[in-house]
């Protein structure tokens, strides 16, 4: 039988108590990409808010709860960018050094004496066994170059394609800054006879220069502008009165005379 109090082992919960919310040690991306529509009709899958606040004007007054969330998730997201930079430089490192061991096999020392045993012109006595032995390495190392040169073609284009790719990486306007980016594009096209490099460097220079001049003019401009305005306040020049409309020939009369005396002084 109960007698209205609470069985032992049990803790007893009034009417108006509240439902405490669980404590997150740590939030993480795949916890913020878990919130749907459901739980808040903002977060669509396809949701793109416009005409809202910056977050630096609205974040000072959310909770601390909230703002030590956002602070985690931009600390993961900082980590995770930084994780990822080096895995790219890593990768790219290897790349090179793959190339560069590529290189070494087909574009070394042995394709130099491939090359040097396949341009040999000179006739040998097969008969000779000198001679043989002559005419045999003659005949592999054509076949030694024949199998290289496409290959060495290719090491061509994948080492053309990592001077552009570190040339980019150490020139980011040439990606971030659209004149630049279209006036070197432009350049290449029109003059196809020059690198990357060059077209890049030539579109710079044009770009700045223009950029200068057009600077300079604007500088100007205000400056004119600013004296032709104190030139305009010191002669007591400025714009003229418009005459009032007049709702008949007596106050248009009593107007003109007010005007001719005050001129008059």
């Amino acid at each position: 039988m109960s007698d209205g109090t609470a069985e032992a082992g049990t803790t007893p919960l009034s009417e108006n108590s509240e439902t405490v919310a669980p404590v997150v040690e740590h939030l993480s991306i795949d916890d913020l990409l878990g919130i749907t529509s459901e739980v808040d009709p903002l977060f669509t899958d396809d949701a793109q808010h416009k005409g809202i606040k910056p977050l630096h004007e609205w974040l000072p007054h959310l909770p601390q709860d909230v703002r030590a969330n956002l602070a985690n998730l931009r600390a993961i997201h900082t980590k995770g960018q930084q994780e990822l930079a080096r895995e790219r430089a890593r990768v790219q490192e290897l790349e090179r050094s793959v190339q560069a061991e590529r290189a070494a096999l087909y574009s070394g020392q042995f394709a130099e004496k491939v090359k040097s045993l396949a341009s040999d012109t000179e006739q040998y006595d097969v008969f000779d066994p000198e001679g043989q032995k002559k005419e045999m390495q003659r005949q592999q190392a054509l076949m030694f170059q024949e199998m290289l040169t496409p290959i060495q073609e290719e090491l061509q284009v994948a080492k053309r394609r990592q001077e552009m790719t570190d040339f980019k990486a150490q020139h980011p306007d040439l990606v971030s800054d659209p004149d630049i980016k279209m006036a070197t594009a432009t350049l290449l096209k029109e003059r196809q006879e020059l690198r990357l490099e060059d077209a890049y460097h030539i579109a710079r220079s044009k770009v700045l220069a223009t950029r200068q001049g057009q600077q300079a003019h604007q500088v100007q401009t205000q400056r004119q502008e600013s004296r032709n305005g104190l030139s305009r306040t010191s002669t007591g020049t400025g714009a003229s009165p418009q005459t009032p409309k007049f709702k008949d020939a007596v106050q248009a009369f009593e107007y003109a005379k007010t005007q001719k005396a005050n001129s008059g002084r």
